[in-house]
């Protein structure tokens, strides 16, 4: 373990000097204060910017469009939002079984009178939101927050942000199509993943895994598959900056004691987030279809260490991740959807959101329909999907993380 910790710091080392920006991945220096003057030049027309902000027992909440700052408010509900937060996401990434939806809906409820009425009226005017959370909030799925009868996440299309300072160090997107070329890696079959404290961990197959990468390749001209035993690290390593699309349908194993050893597991084992963040990529996006992808702990600059901040760092210009444990059917099924949209040429946020409401409204029959059509394998009667997916545990984890795209009217 000391040669270990000896070798990460030595790369660390390198890596701060060669990329300068690094530091901030690990929280050590704090990013540039950005105004809302230039945050405004960085939002297209009709999509409104939610940045908050837990003080002391204090919740402050500031509203950006294109025309400037346009809302601000300030209520004393920070320990009493802390708590409906955490509450929420609990119940939201809990896998439905003998708890009842409205343990859902009351710190739902809680939060979007917090959250979102202060601002009521501007986003009432937006068909976009971006979402920068703080603290706790980083937890939180807010396209699941009750809304006006609904949800967040109806008839608008939400991207989230780690911080407003970001936004200017996102490349420009001219145009909203994406088009490959994709590296689609995936890992279907059981594998051990072998924690940085020592030890192993066996990993349970992923079905649906496989079927996802072939797909999403499929979409594609140019792309490759890396699948099960090909999934190797070091082949990861050397393909990856070479392609505009990436997607990893495998585990992701989170280390909160180690943020960096945070890892996408492959066959032969893990690649860390300090190999992501090294990594030169050029991705146009990057979807980590894995548990808890966007998880980590957050550091006193309000930080996520998290595989997400890696993409970025790493030259990523979106990324799709998930807020906990998913469930294996459920993702392949939104994957299979997301893809398909942006098959269609649909701007990827929107294809997320379209995917997300398609996945809601889904019932089983249309689920093991379309599983068997691609290929999917049901494992045994006990693994039948739900009988419905409309609880937020099965749609609501996937974020879309990257700049805010203008939005196709209507």
């Amino acid at each position: 373990m000391d040669q270990a910790a000896e070798s990460l710091r030595v790369a660390h080392d390198a890596l701060h000097r060669e990329r300068p920006a690094w530091s901030s991945v690990l929280g050590t220096t704090s990013g540039p204060v950005v105004g809302a003057e230039e945050t405004a030049g960085n939002l297209p027309r009709g999509v409104v910017m939610l940045e908050y902000c837990l003080w002391r027992d204090d919740l402050l909440v500031w509203a950006v469009t294109s025309e400037g700052l346009v809302s601000w408010a300030r209520l004393s509900a920070g320990t009493q939002v802390s708590r409906a937060a955490v509450a929420f996401a609990a119940a939201c990434g809990r896998r439905p079984g003998a708890f009842a939806k409205g343990d859902v809906r009351k710190p739902g409820e809680e939060l979007s009178a917090a959250l979102l009425s202060p601002v009521r009226e501007v986003i009432e005017k937006s068909r976009g939101v971006v979402v920068v959370p703080h603290g706790v909030l980083h937890t939180v799925p807010f396209q699941a927050l009750p809304w006006q009868g609904g949800m967040l996440a109806e008839g608008r299309a939400l991207t989230y942000l780690p911080s407003a300072s970001v936004l200017a160090s996102l490349p420009s997107q001219a145009e909203p199509k994406l088009s490959g070329p994709m590296l689609a890696v995936g890992v279907s079959t059981p594998v051990t993943y072998r924690p940085p404290q020592g030890g192993q961990l066996p990993l349970l197959p992923l079905p649906g895994a496989r079927a996802e990468a072939v797909f999403a390749a499929n979409i594609f001209p140019r792309s490759q598959a890396l699948l099960d035993e090909a999934a190797q690290a070091d082949h990861v390593r050397d393909l990856a900056p070479h392609y505009k699309l990436l997607h990893f349908a495998a585990h992701c194993e989170v280390v909160p004691a180690s943020p960096l050893e945070t890892a996408i597991v492959l066959a032969d084992g893990g690649l860390p987030m300090h190999s992501v963040v090294a990594l030169p990529l050029h991705a146009e996006l990057v979807a980590l279809s894995a548990c808890s992808s966007a998880a980590g702990p957050v550091t006193q600059g309000d930080e996520v260490l998290s595989l997400t901040r890696a993409l970025l760092m790493a030259g990523a210009h979106s990324a799709v991740v998930t807020l906990w444990k998913v469930y294996d059917f459920s993702t392949s099924l939104l994957m299979f959807k997301f893809y398909s949209r942006l098959r269609d040429g649909t701007p990827p946020v929107v294809a997320l959101s379209e995917a997300q409401s398609w996945l809601r409204s889904l019932r089983r029959r249309e689920a093991m329909a379309a599983m068997d059509d691609l290929g999917v394998p049901i494992r045994s009667r006990v693994s039948m999907p739900p009988r419905d997916f409309d609880h937020p545990y099965y749609w609501a984890p996937f974020q879309f993380v990257g700049r805010p795209l203008p939005l196709p009217s209507g």
